[in-house]
């Protein structure tokens, strides 16, 4: 059996994250687990009609929560996780 594997793709906007993600979990075999609160602020913006600005302030907590169960859950059945983040600082 493999080992489960952890890459941290943070950065900003635009920067190529998300689609090497996509390139990792195309050539992955392993469950992958993406562990990201931009990927929750996003959907709730397009389910909202909101701008991902927008929807941030009222979208980060519980985001930050859903990114962090996602995370204990691959940990504890040892599943492979990148996690995706956008920062600007």
């Amino acid at each position: 059996m493999r080992s489960p594997f952890y890459i941290m793709l943070i950065g900003l906007p635009g920067s190529g994250k998300s689609t090497l993600m996509n390139e990792i979990g195309e050539k992955s075999p392993e469950t992958l687990v993406v562990v990201s609160s931009d990927y929750y602020i996003e959907r709730a913006a397009w389910m909202l009609n909101m701008t991902y600005t927008e929807a941030f302030p009222v979208c980060i907590k519980g985001a930050t929560a859903h990114m962090e169960a996602d995370k204990q859950d691959a940990i504890k059945n040892r599943k492979s996780m990148i996690h995706d983040q956008t920062n600007l600082t």
